[in-house]
Order: C-alpha cells, then sequence, then structure tokens
C-alpha cells in the first residue's frame, strides 16, 4: 500500500464578482480552497482506486488444454490465444492484458465486484496543494496582472494534490499543509509561471480527513 498520494486536476472555479487575480490566489492559500479540493477530489478516488499491484499474483492462469472460449468482459471479444487467459480468486475469466488494465483502475472484478485490496485506502491528510490559475492575454506588469478583475469567470486552474497517510495518528491530529498558488499563461502563449506564491508550511495546518475506501 502507498505511503503517499500524489494527484493532478484540472478543476473549473468562477470566483465573486468583484475578484481580482491576487484575491483569487489568496483564495488559493486559504483553507477555503482545502475544503473546496477535497470535495473535488474524494468522490474521484473512491470512484477510480486502484488494486494494489500485486493483485495479479492471486490470479491464476488457464490452463490451455482445458480451456474454453473466454468471452472477456472488459474488451467484448473473445479471439485470444487462451494461453492469455487468466483466472481470478472468484473463479471469471479474463484476457491477462485486459484484467491488468483494468486493475490499474479499479479494485473489483468487472463480473461480480469480487474486492481486491485497494492501493489507496485508510485515512489521509493534504500535505500540499499547489495550484496554477491559467490566464489568457496576461498582462505584461506584475501589477497590472495581479488588479485585473475576473470576477464571474468559469476560470481553469491545474491543481497537484499531496496526500500522506494518517492512519496511525490520533483522529483530531492535525498536519502541516503546503499551499502554493501560481499565474501561468495559457498552453498557447507560454507554460512559464509569471507569479508564484507560497504560504509557509507552519501557518497553514489542516486534520487529517477520513477518507476510507
Amino acid at each position: 500500500m502507498t505511503q503517499g498520494v500524489n494527484l493532478k486536476a484540472s478543476v473549473q472555479y468562477t470566483p465573486p464578482q468583484d475578484a481580482t487575480v491576487a484575491s483569487v490566489l489568496a483564495i488559493f492559500r486559504s483553507p477555503t480552497w482545502v475544503s473546496y479540493m477535497m470535495r473535488y477530489i474524494v468522490p474521484q478516488l473512491k470512484a477510480s482506486t486502484p488494486a494494489i499491484k500485486t493483485a495479479l499474483d492471486l490470479c491464476t492462469p488457464v490452463d490451455p488444454a482445458t480451456a474454453q472460449d473466454c468471452e472477456c468482459v472488459v474488451c467484448m471479444n473473445t479471439e485470444n490465444e487462451p494461453s492469455n487467459n487468466t483466472r481470478l480468486p472468484c473463479g471469471h475469466v479474463f484476457h491477462e492484458s485486459c484484467i491488468r488494465a483494468w486493475l490499474r483502475r479499479r479494485s473489483t472484478c468487472p463480473t461480480c465486484r469480487y474486492q481486491f485490496e485497494k492501493e489507496i485506502a485508510g485515512r489521509y491528510a493534504i500535505r500540499c496543494i499547489n495550484s496554477a490559475l491559467i490566464l489568457h492575454d496576461v498582462k505584461a506588469t506584475k501589477e497590472d496582472m495581479l488588479a485585473r478583475a475576473i470576477g464571474g469567470q468559469t476560470l481553469r486552474v491545474v491543481v497537484h494534490v499531496t496526500l500522506i497517510q494518517a492512519t496511525e495518528c490520533p483522529p483530531n491530529e492535525k498536519y502541516p499543509c503546503v499551499l502554493n498558488a501560481a499565474v501561468m499563461r495559457s498552453p498557447a502563449q507560454t507554460p512559464a509561471p509569471l507569479l508564484t506564491r507560497r504560504k509557509n508550511r507552519h501557518a497553514m495546518q489542516t486534520r487529517a480527513k477520513r477518507m476510507k475506501y
């Protein structure tokens, strides 16, 4: 099981009507943004938690001499060599390449939902959130850019989140959370960052979230 999880997401965010770039960056460095991202990433993790990397060790190759046609429900194709089939502990048979790819995204049997051990499980705390606000037609100077009015617009934000396991710690334990905020030009212009602001890791703390999968 992994001790840390790194996630990348592209989210849409609509700030208040009177918002500027400076005020949005301040939001990205606040507890409000931590809560916002928690509501976004927890459902994503629950929907796409992969099985542990050793899950296929629990599966057995199908003997070609006794194998029957396998209609793999992952690819819905029977045209494959029997020697390429594998049987899960629940008894269902799939193409080895298909079930390998499946278990990189899910932790259950495609047919009966037999549950493998999950790669991500337990209680996690947010360790770091790096948020990049993507802007078009960026002003040349820092002052003009920070004062730019962007209230009410639907903005694209690229977010990198690092989670750490907190299973062995008390339920109400607090953990330092580093919050970084930056402005990036849209890819059509250049990927170079224009402005980066960092929140001191000791000034922001969040409680571990009960993310149980």
